[in-house]
């Protein structure tokens, strides 16, 4: 993986509208970007800048979708908005939708006008050029495939970047077997580019109860022909972020963690339900992960007996799944003893 400077992406000029659009040979966007934010005045301008820096022979659009952020989020959006009022459309919402229970990237996909969806939010970036292009020429020539990804890199808060989905070092299918035992951690979200009709036939349940939405748009693009994997790290995936879903869900009381963990389970069974039980296998293998997931919190918060419970359910789906992400904990556990010693 090649190395990458943050540095020198934000030195980076950026083009001007005008000069982003001359190389297009059409005028209707054939892919969306499409991004949500949410009191991300900290990052939002190096998801922008990703946008803009994109090199490509066909139009686009960004879609930035701001649900109510209470800090400095809106007025910078607004800024580059007004600098580039043909291709970014922003979208700000009065009232945080959701708190009220619907799902940001359905919403802001619902303002999007291309065929073709890539999703970043607002506090991941792209680092390469030609991550839109690349993945587009690839996706045309396999029609099958509803989603393509590639890899990426993780910013951990103390500024180290390591690499992620790393997978192959060519091109490649994945099977959908292989996403759906994933259970969500397979795809980095900000290398998502999906056909936009995935989100015209997501299930009712989906919109309902499903606590969060990457693992089903993989699922759902994937179940036609597999998943389009790119091996070039073109994003930036940052760690634990103020405001993001895996912080957030660590800080939950126990009754809220066991709620989450019911609506997970829940959903994964009507997953099973819809795919006419074709990936039983592999959807158990997705509940023991979010089960022992589980456990591990209600460990830190020493709720000992939940977590006994749910390393019980986790072992009951998939031993072998169990065994080897209690091998992962205890190494983990051992080094960091060995290191703050």
């Amino acid at each position: 993986m090649n190395p990458f400077s943050i540095a020198e992406f934000r030195e980076k000029k950026l083009p001007g509208e005008s000069e982003i659009r001359s190389s297009w040979t059409s005028d209707q966007p054939l892919v969306s970007i499409v991004c949500t934010a949410f009191n991300h005045e900290r990052y939002i301008e190096d998801a922008i800048r990703g946008f803009l820096l994109q090199k490509t022979d066909f139009p686009f659009e960004i879609v930035i979708h701001d649900d109510a952020s209470t800090d400095n989020t809106r007025r910078l959006i607004e800024r580059y908005a007004v600098a580039y009022p043909e291709l970014i459309k922003p979208v700000f919402q009065s009232v945080n939708q959701y708190r009220l229970g619907k799902k940001p990237i359905p919403l802001a996909v619902g303002y999007a006008k291309a065929p073709y969806i890539a999703i970043c939010e607002g506090d991941d970036f792209w680092t390469d050029d030609a991550k839109l292009q690349s993945q587009l020429d690839e996706m045309r020539k396999r029609p099958e495939c509803g989603i393509s990804f590639h890899a990426a890199r993780v910013l951990h808060p103390g500024g180290e970047l390591t690499p992620v989905a790393d997978y192959a070092d060519q091109l490649s299918i994945i099977p959908a077997e292989t996403l759906i035992a994933a259970d969500g951690a397979f795809c980095p979200t900000a290398s998502l580019v999906l056909k936009r009709t995935l989100f015209e036939q997501l299930p009712d349940w989906f919109y309902r109860s499903a606590p969060v939405g990457d693992y089903y748009y993989q699922v759902f693009g994937a179940l036609s022909g597999g998943a389009l994997y790119l091996p070039t790290a073109m994003a930036v995936y940052r760690c634990f972020t103020a405001g993001s879903w895996s912080s957030s869900l660590a800080r939950k009381d126990r009754n809220e963690i066991i709620a989450h963990a019911e609506r997970t389970l829940g959903c994964l069974s009507e997953l099973d339900r819809c795919t006419g039980h074709r990936y039983s296998a592999s959807i158990d293998k997705a509940k023991a992960r979010q089960a022992f997931s589980v456990a591990v919190l209600f460990l830190k918060q020493k709720y000992l007996q939940d977590a006994f419970g749910f390393m019980k359910i986790s072992w009951s789906l998939s031993r072998a799944l169990f065994v080897g992400q209690l091998c992962v904990l205890l190494k983990n556990r051992i080094r960091r003893a060995v290191f703050n010693r």
